[in-house]
């Protein structure tokens, strides 16, 4: 029986492992309480497997775990919750093919947000049809509800004067009253943060685990292009116009412009760290503790900025296989 099995999934030319990977990424997030921020990571098995296996074994063992995902989903009853998982699946094709097409880290970047854009915009359009209210809206109400539960949670598990409490609550209330304005921002930051952790893992999970050849050089060589440093002078003036419209709307650029050269300035952290021959679980733990506080955040910002006029020791582009983890 198993070698009929075995026989069958070869004439098939499908991956059974690689189909358990991708149905246990789709499937987890929906029937797990808790992880259904890891839908952000849908396109990941799609980049992996058609970049890995090549689009005929990649499609099969995709459309196999499609499958073995439907069937999971009808048994939890988590059918509705899918939805955003399929849509987000085009991404990962779209990074794939670019990769394919020997492009650059930041040209598959822009061609998966994208398609992540596209996705978006089709699931609002779904969202709002079923629901009968729109997915922004229902966004902004829930970051709202969130931001005043915790506010009020804040204030009433301190021990603060009277004076305090009202400074602390009336911080809050500017916060909601700003979030509106800021909101197109943070969505669009998390955009980014998905195609970036997509990028990023999908390279160390072919690094790591496939036999092909690594679609880009190491992360620590990746740049942004010299023109977008455009984009940080353009936010930072319309930022300072004395207009209100203009001011959010400066501090939306802000937000996604800072996003993409923090992730340039750990790109250049990176190639200082290893031009200074730091051991790995040393570099770690100097991630660690730069991104988990909001001034290492902005400093990495600003490293990645400076580095379009500095010389931080770029290293030559190497090969794919002398790269290291």
């Amino acid at each position: 029986m198993a070698d009929r099995q075995g026989s069958l999934f070869s004439k098939l030319d499908i991956s059974l492992s690689g189909t358990a990977v991708a149905a246990s990424v789709w499937t987890f997030p929906v029937i797990v309480p808790g992880l259904l921020w890891m839908q952000l990571f849908s396109p990941l098995p799609v980049f992996y497997y058609l970049y890995d296996s090549g689009y005929a074994k990649g499609i099969n063992t995709l459309a196999a775990a499609l499958v073995l995902t439907g069937a999971v989903a009808a048994i939890t009853g988590t059918a509705a919750a899918l939805v955003f998982t399929f849509i987000l699946l085009p991404t990962g094709y779209s990074m794939a093919r670019s990769a394919f097409m020997g492009n650059s880290p930041v040209k598959t970047g822009m061609k998966g947000l994208a398609a992540l854009l596209v996705g978006w915009l089709i699931w609002s359009v779904i969202h709002g049809v079923t629901h009968q209210v729109g997915l922004y809206q229902e966004i902004l109400t829930t970051v709202d509800g969130s931001v005043a539960a915790a506010g009020q949670a804040i204030i009433a598990s301190s021990e603060l004067s009277a004076e305090h409490v009202a400074q602390l609550q009336t911080t809050f209330d500017q916060l909601r009253k700003l979030l509106p304005g800021i909101m197109p921002g943070l969505l669009f930051i998390t955009m980014l943060n998905s195609i970036f952790c997509n990028l990023l893992l999908g390279q160390w999970l072919l690094h790591r685990f496939s036999r092909t050849n690594l679609p880009w050089p190491p992360f620590r060589e990746w740049r942004l292009p010299e023109q977008m440093v455009v984009t940080v002078i353009a936010a930072g003036i319309t930022f300072l116009l004395p207009v209100e419209f203009f001011k959010v709307l400066g501090l939306n650029l802000l937000f996604a412009a800072g996003t993409l050269y923090l992730f340039q300035g750990i790109a250049v952290l990176g190639t200082l760290l290893h031009k200074w021959s730091v051991p790995t679980a040393l570099k770690v733990l100097v991630y660690l503790l730069i991104l988990v506080q909001a001034y290492g955040v902005i400093m990495l910002a600003f490293l990645g900025v400076a580095d379009i006029w500095v010389d931080f020791g770029k290293e030559k582009p190497i090969s794919p296989e002398e790269n290291d983890k």
